[in-house]
């Protein structure tokens, strides 16, 4: 006769195996297993931001199913299905099912960006799978694309120019160009690049997004590369452009 242990530990041992990779660092956990995500956490991600959490993400399994807590007071999490354009975001305090086989998590803190990878290696128990699927009924935000969320001419253009800056890879507030030289590069003033970066953030601030609207210089600085994330996370518009030099 099996014992509820017994019948715990099996959920358990059914459920995936969670990979997490956070640049050239990647973690493996088994059903059982639990980590933390942080400045000073079982996977420390940057020891010198002291806008970091020391531990901001917990990741543990229940029931068959990869969980995952924000540990923090301020900051808020986004996860986002790599396959797709479904996204749901947990605020500090908040925990949620793992709800895609591959994730990728992002954040920030202070001037810098963050983005991990979750993937989940095989099909989970019926348990877990229930659980997940009314989660995501319940909390996950629509689908957003260029269709939901609709941009007029200037700001696709926008969006595509710093989108194509980024697509090379991840993108720092110090590989950026300067805003005179965007604005030169699309053909506008530097005052008209300033209004349209203002009404593009909080377009997308009230579509959900985080990062976007503040009055720090930090913000300033940083939504440039947090609408570029944005943009190539959510495929929001197409990288098309070509030969854009900013030299």
């Amino acid at each position: 006769m099996l014992t509820e242990d017994d019948v715990n530990r099996q959920s358990s041992e059914s459920g995936r195996e969670l990979i997490i990779r956070f640049l050239d660092a990647e973690r493996v956990l088994l059903p059982g297993d639990q980590l933390t995500i942080g400045r000073m956490a079982d996977l420390t991600i940057d020891a010198n931001n002291r806008s970091l959490h020391r531990e901001l993400i917990r990741v543990w399994s229940e029931s068959s199913q990869w969980w995952l807590s924000n540990l923090g007071s301020s900051i808020t999490i986004v996860a986002t299905d790599l396959d797709g354009a479904s996204f749901a975001r947990i605020v500090p305090g908040g925990q949620m099912p793992v709800p895609f086989t591959k994730t990728v998590i992002t954040f920030s803190a202070g001037r810098a960006n963050y983005r991990l990878t979750f993937r989940q290696s095989s099909a989970p128990g019926h348990v877990g799978r229930t659980k997940a699927v009314a989660w995501r009924e319940a909390h996950i935000d629509r689908t957003l694309t260029s269709s939901t969320i609709v941009f007029n001419d200037d700001q696709r253009e926008l969006l595509t120019l710093l989108a194509s800056l980024r697509s090379g890879g991840p993108l720092s507030v110090n590989d950026l160009p300067s805003n005179r030289q965007l604005a030169r590069e699309l053909g506008w003033t530097l005052s008209k690049l300033n209004r349209k970066l203002d009404n593009l953030c909080l377009k997308l601030q009230r579509a959900g997004f985080s990062g976007l609207v503040g009055d720090t210089a930090d913000t300033a600085r940083d939504r440039r590369v947090r609408l570029a994330e944005i943009a190539l996370e959510q495929r929001l518009i197409d990288i098309d452009r070509s030969g854009i030099d900013l030299e």
